[in-house]
């Protein structure tokens, strides 16, 4: 059975994102460090994190595929389904200074 959708909207998410492109909306200098795929949501999510001024420098694109979350609204419900992968990102932040920090869900081990 197929239900015709009323609206579609695609966007940018997760914590890292949301809050990057929050503050850098508020005139704070942000950068992200995340791990992408090298497909086409990675290109879409780079997109829109450089036009929100982000610095996306630090994004990593090692993954086999970027992961993503998809929800569904129909009659006041709400179901996601979510796809994540499974790799423990290796960030370098050697060389970075900064005030603030803001810890996103890392999933894993992410304690080490």
């Amino acid at each position: 059975m197929k239900i015709p959708a009323q609206t579609v909207t695609l966007s940018t998410g997760g914590g890292a994102c949301r809050i990057a492109i929050a503050l850098s909306r508020l005139g704070a200098k942000t950068a992200v460090f995340a791990d992408v795929g090298q497909d086409a949501l990675a290109q879409q999510i780079l997109s829109v994190l450089v036009e929100e001024n982000v610095d996306t420098a630090h994004i990593q694109k090692t993954l086999p595929t970027t992961s993503l979350a998809m929800g569904v609204s129909c009659q006041s419900e709400r179901t996601l389904f979510t796809y994540h992968t499974e790799e423990q990102p290796d960030f370098d932040f050697t060389g970075v200074t900064t005030d603030w920090v803001y810890l996103a869900a890392l999933g894993g081990d992410w304690e080490r």
